[in-house]
């Protein structure tokens, strides 16, 4: 015959304290819900991110170019009593050469871009796709932990009822804890892992603009 728990027992308040400060401690606990933007967004980000790194560039490059198609003006100077402007071959052959080495430098500008943006676009779909994944196993994990809290309740009810001993019912609450342990562990993992795909992403990365010397002298006036 199986020996029944009795409340006189020694320790059997302090067994009780102890579950009920656990069960408290557990009914109040709430598990965020992790939400993922879409795989589209992020490369919309990344995207934008990149046409205005090419755009400040490009832009920087045809700064350092401007005024030096002066150079190939042609000579003016006079002859036979008369202005006279000459154009010397080379210089066309320098002027069509610096439109070209222009031409070919905005395009490199635009494919080192394109090359970077297409190997980041790769590794955000792939941590995406990890990030997921990690959401379904941690979505299994929190039901595991329902079920946990379910059976728990019962053996809780069943020590009350002085069914079981203080002993099983420890037992069963260490594996509460265990089952809670790893969805706490899992959250962390992915909210971690979110926040590395966002900023890999630059996702809603601010558009703080710095204002230059030469707008603030602009501003003054």
């Amino acid at each position: 015959m199986r020996k029944v728990y009795t409340p006189h027992t020694p320790h059997y308040k302090k067994v009780m304290l102890t579950v009920g400060l656990v069960i408290s401690f557990i009914s109040t606990s709430s598990w965020a819900q992790i939400s993922v933007v879409s795989v589209d967004s992020l490369s919309a980000s990344v995207m934008e991110y990149y046409h205005r790194k090419m755009a400040a560039e490009q832009e920087e490059f045809l700064y350092l170019e401007r005024g030096k198609w002066m150079k190939y003006m042609p000579t003016v100077g006079f002859s036979f009593g008369l202005p006279s402007v000459s154009w010397g071959t080379g210089k066309v052959y320098e002027a069509r050469q610096a439109t070209q080495v222009k031409t070919v430098k905005l395009s490199a500008i635009k494919a080192v871009n394109e090359l970077e943006m297409n190997a980041l676009l790769q590794e955000v779909m792939i941590d995406h796709q990890t990030l997921i994944g990690e959401l379904e196993h941690h979505q299994v994990l929190e039901e595991i932990l329902q079920l946990e809290e379910k059976l728990f309740a019962i053996v809780k009810e069943a020590y009350e009822k002085h069914e079981i001993t203080p002993m099983e019912l420890l037992l069963k609450q260490k594996q509460l804890l265990t089952e809670k342990e790893k969805v706490a562990i899992s959250l962390r993992k992915m909210l971690l892992l979110r926040a590395e795909l966002y900023k890999k992403a630059r996702y809603q990365l601010p558009k703080i603009r710095l204002e230059t010397e030469g707008e603030k002298l602009a501003a003054e006036r």
